[in-house]
């Protein structure tokens, strides 16, 4: 059933059906701002320390920015309320996995301040904090959505590094083994 641009990934958690249910299965734009977003989300879950995980996640609201242009304003309250959010996460070993949906989080939040602007709203850092509070506690406060956001920040990983990939399947010229492995 699958053809050659299908990555043929396939685990208990049913991860490979996940990955076709969202239309990610085929080869990804090795730029996309989005599945980097998700590598940066795998490794501050995998950090080994708190400073470092915070690291990888201040890194993801100037990739939403290149998503969702409008909320460069915001960008300094955004960053301040993600690093919030991964250091309550990252300092919970029953949580620390968790740290993979932010992300999803902040991408919600991009998309959401987005519109808001679309339709004249005026984007403040008020409007900016209350949109990521809203959407870390739909995406963290459903089992559900938890859970396909923690799988969807594996397979976009996986992705992540299939494109980092030739053909011979080790690491591109110049480029370092990472560490989530």
């Amino acid at each position: 059933m699958s053809t050659s641009t299908d990555f043929e990934y396939f685990t208990a958690d049913g991860e490979y059906e996940l990955e076709t249910a969202l239309g990610l299965a085929g080869p990804p734009a090795a730029s996309s701002p989005a599945l980097l977003m998700e590598h940066l989300g795998a490794l501050a879950a995998n950090a080994e320390s708190e400073a470092e995980a915070e690291a990888f996640l201040g890194a993801l609201v100037p990739l939403a920015t290149r998503l969702a242009p409008a909320i460069a304003r915001a960008t300094p309250q955004l960053v301040r309320g993600v690093a919030k959010v991964g250091r309550q996460l990252w300092r919970n070993p029953s949580t620390r996995r968790l740290v993979a949906a932010v992300p999803q989080v902040v991408q919600r939040t991009a998309a959401d301040l987005a519109r808001q602007h679309g339709r004249g709203a005026p984007l403040t850092t008020q409007a900016a904090t209350r949109s990521l509070a809203k959407q870390v506690a739909n995406v963290l406060d459903d089992p559900a959505k938890r859970r396909r956001a923690v799988q969807r920040c594996r397979a976009l990983d996986r992705r992540w590094h299939a494109t980092r990939k030739n053909a011979g399947g080790v690491p591109a010229p110049g480029s370092r083994r990472c560490t989530c492995r």
